[in-house]
């Protein structure tokens, strides 16, 4: 992916499309495991510390279903899975998951990360630029013109 479309999507023109394709833990028997997702907004606080607050609701994912999310920087995503026993959890940034996109130079990409405790999240990331949103900022970043 070049630096320009990297910007774009930066600038929320893009989206990544996450389709949760299947999370495992060591000690676990069972072969399909739900994922719940949550979408953090960051905010600065007096300090200057981040803060994150969660404006969307709680999504839970089956094995195979995807979600979109917009990209804006300082936007997280926390994955949670769990079963009898078992549980994990990882937090990531959006623009983390487009870096790796771009890193692998290829606008999809298969990524596992590592939950904590214990445990494997296996996604798969596409990134989209929304080409509706391009033609508008282009049209508004031309001159007028006077007849």
């Amino acid at each position: 992916l070049n630096k320009v479309y990297y910007k774009l999507l930066m600038s929320g023109l893009g989206f990544i499309r996450l389709k949760y394709k299947k999370a495992f833990f060591p000690s676990s028997e069972s072969n399909e495991l739900s994922c719940i997702v949550n979408i953090k907004e960051s905010i600065k606080c007096k300090d200057g510390c981040l803060q994150y607050f969660q404006k969307k609701k709680t999504q839970i994912l089956k094995e195979n279903s995807h979600l979109d999310a917009h990209i804006y920087c300082g936007r997280m995503m926390q994955f949670i899975v769990k079963d009898q026993g078992n549980f994990g959890e990882v937090k990531i940034l959006l623009e983390t998951l487009a870096q790796r996109c771009q890193s692998a130079k290829q606008a999809l990409s298969d990524i596992t990360l590592q939950l904590e405790p214990r445990g494997e999240l296996h996604l798969q990331v596409k990134l989209v630029l929304e080409r509706s949103s391009l033609k508008e900022r282009v049209k508004e970043s031309r001159p007028s013109t006077i007849w």
